[in-house]
């Protein structure tokens, strides 16, 4: 007898409920190969990041009622802000104390839920509002070794953008999602998976009756047509950040290639995206013009003299340059 990894967290699924300063948890394990009058003790140990035993739980195999058990003063999973993880480590022994199977991994106590307010559904986690940034993923095919560095570098690209959650399809493969949801909780972002009707509705993966709302269209994450990263490239599109000025605070600037157009005045405009509140535009290494504003700044009739329209933009302490050839630039209105 063994304990079943295909099943909900790998062969034990963890509920937390939240009330005042207490973590309530209950423990659900699924087993393969049992039979129905085989006995034996199921063991439970959480530890902290210390490596000290915060909680201990036995249970007879016999028993069909799940373990339960209450956590003072717990340590939260409360997102990038901190994604707090206990240590885990359930264990399988017969009658005589052989150990028949074991399971480690790490574990966030988080309550997620719904909470309606007028004709809304808000979401709330451990008791907050939480605004969802939600991105499109889908898992990376091929070598697993390949596979886990392309996700771990896509996670630290996510977490850049300023998301706080990704939305994967119902399909993937299990052992995979589990692998990914349990990487994304160590970067503080939460999974949902795509609901049956179609791609507009999302559910929490580890509970199915909570469900998300973004409030405007998820955007791909890798994309031929509009997505945040072109297929097989290391750098971000311009759609990421277009995202990046609204979910992040770090500075940063960045001029949209794609965005200069040759005006009928034979002169230029640009788009710029930017989390500053103040952008400085420069031509040919000279001061064009100022603007204030919040995410997405355009500039009109920026003069060019040389064959290149060569810019570079400022904030409060970041700035970046993009120099294009006139040939490439086609005519707008």
């Amino acid at each position: 007898m063994n304990f079943d990894r295909t099943a909900p967290g790998g062969g034990v699924d963890v509920v937390c409920r939240l009330e005042h300063a207490k973590a309530y948890l209950e423990w659900n394990f699924f087993f393969i190969n049992r039979r129905e009058e085989e006995k034996g003790i199921v063991r439970v140990c959480l530890a902290d990041r210390k490596g000290n035993v915060v909680m201990e739980c036995r249970k007879a195999l016999q028993e069909e009622e799940p373990v339960e058990g209450i956590l003072m003063q717990p340590y939260f999973w409360q997102g990038q802000r901190e994604p707090y993880l206990y240590e885990m480590e359930a264990v399988l022994t017969d009658c005589s104390g052989r150990i028949m199977d074991s399971l480690t991994g790490q574990i966030p106590l988080r309550e997620l839920r719904n909470r309606k307010t007028g004709n809304e559904m808000e979401l709330l986690l451990n008791g907050v509002p939480f605004i969802p940034k939600a991105v499109f993923y889908s898992l990376p095919d091929g070598d697993a070794v390949v596979r886990q560095r392309q996700i771990l570098e896509d996670l630290q690209q996510i977490k850049r953008l300023g998301s706080n959650c990704v939305c994967v399809k119902k399909e993937e493969p299990a052992r995979l999602f589990l692998e990914f949801s349990r990487l994304c909780d160590r970067y503080g972002i939460l999974v949902f998976v795509q609901e049956e009707q179609g791609r507009g509705e999302w559910v929490y993966h580890q509970d199915r009756k909570v469900r998300m709302e973004p409030g405007e269209n998820i955007p791909d994450y890798r994309s031929v047509n509009n997505g945040l990263f072109m297929p097989g490239s290391r750098y971000p599109a311009s759609l990421y950040y277009k995202y990046m000025a609204k979910w992040t605070e770090e500075p940063f600037i960045y001029l949209a290639p794609e965005s200069v157009k040759r005006l009928k005045s034979g002169n230029f405009s640009v788009c710029c995206y930017s989390n500053s509140n103040r952008v400085a535009l420069y031509t040919d290494g000279v001061l064009f013009e100022f603007q204030r504003g919040e995410e997405e700044f355009v500039f009109r009739e920026i003069p060019a003299k040389t064959p290149c329209v060569m810019l570079t933009a400022e904030g409060e302490g970041c700035g970046t340059s993009l120099s294009i050839h006139k040939i490439l630039l086609s005519n707008c209105d």
